[in-house]
């Protein structure tokens, strides 16, 4: 909203070119996150159905390790996509009109907190995940996101 009503501006117009690609980035990710909520419930099932199996099951371990790392995946494409938003956002922000720039700290906020939440997702399936590569991956993946944490 606050780039569709700067771009509109007379005093703004120097700078449509960026605000037209950034709606479109924007756009892209819009879709993204809502294809990940359907993910996540997926991947969330998909976990509550392994641990559902018998425990003394050949396939239980399998099964939950495999949840647990689509349950992992999933939060960090949640995690890349934010991370991704808010770089966007903020290279706009000094170039937002003053009367929509508070719905723009709105939306960053927003953004900051999805890629927390993400994170959390994130180590709460580490705890478990055996996979030493893939935990490594994904925690490294997690520190980085935290320094954008930091600086915002």
């Amino acid at each position: 909203m606050a780039i569709r009503i700067t771009k509109d501006k007379k005093n703004y117009v120097q700078y449509a070119d960026r605000y037209s690609q950034a709606l479109e980035q924007l756009a892209r990710h819009s879709s993204l996150f809502l294809e990940l909520v359907d993910a996540d419930a997926e991947a969330y099932g998909q976990v509550m159905t392994a641990y559902k199996l018998p425990k003394d099951s050949k396939e239980r371990e399998a099964a939950v390790q495999a949840g647990l790392l689509r349950a992992t995946e999933v939060p960090s494409r949640i995690a890349h996509g934010a991370a991704e938003v808010l770089k966007i956002l903020e290279d706009l922000r000094p170039i937002i009109h003053v009367n929509v720039a508070s719905d723009l700290v709105v939306g960053l906020q927003m953004l900051r907190s999805a890629l927390q939440s993400a994170i959390a997702n994130m180590r709460t399936n580490l705890k478990d995940v055996k996979d030493q590569d893939a935990h490594v991956q994904y925690e490294d993946m997690i520190i980085g996101w935290e320094q954008i944490l930091r600086r915002g």
